[in-house]
C-alpha cells in the first residue's frame, strides 16, 4: 500500500519505525531531510508514553503527504484496510512530540551527526 501510494505521487516521504520506534524515526525524518525541518505531533493514545514513542512494534511507516493529497492517501488505505492515524504536520525548527519532547532540529542534528565522534574523543 505504501509503495502504491509513493507511485501514486500520494507519498512525499516514508520511514520505517522498527529500530527505535516513532520518536527516533521522527526525529531521524527531522535531520536527514535534504533541508532538516521539524514537525509538531500530537498523539492521544491510552498507550504508555515510552511504548508509544519508542515501540518497535512491526509494520510500523511513517509517511508525509501534503495536505492536497490527504484525502486520495485516506481513500486509498481505507480501500487496502490500511490501519492510518494523522499524527502532526511537518514545519518549523523543532521536533515536539506532545508535552513529552521539545527539541530544536540543530540539536538533534548535531546529536545525530556528532554521537560517535564524541563517544570515541571521550573514550581516549
Amino acid at each position: 500500500m505504501c509503495l502504491e501510494g509513493i507511485i501514486k505521487g500520494l507519498v512525499k516521504s516514508a520511514h520505517d519505525c522498527s529500530e527505535g520506534g516513532l520518536a527516533v524515526a521522527l526525529a531521524e525524518c527531522c535531520v536527514t531531510a535534504p533541508d532538516p525541518v521539524g514537525v509538531e505531533v500530537n498523539i492521544k493514545d491510552k498507550i504508555r508514553p515510552d511504548c508509544l514513542l519508542f515501540g518497535e512494534s512491526q509494520s510500523r511507516i511513517l509517511v508525509t503527504v501534503d495536505k492536497e493529497n490527504l484525502k486520495r492517501f485516506e481513500k486509498l488505505t481505507k480501500q487496502k484496510s490500511v490501519p492510518l492515524a494523522l499524527l502532526g504536520e511537518v514545519g518549523g525548527k523543532k521536533l515536539k512530540i506532545n508535552n513529552w519532547i521539545d527539541l530544536s532540529v540543530d540539536e538533534l542534528k548535531n546529536t545525530y551527526s556528532c554521537s560517535l565522534k564524541k563517544i570515541m574523543e571521550e573514550a581516549i
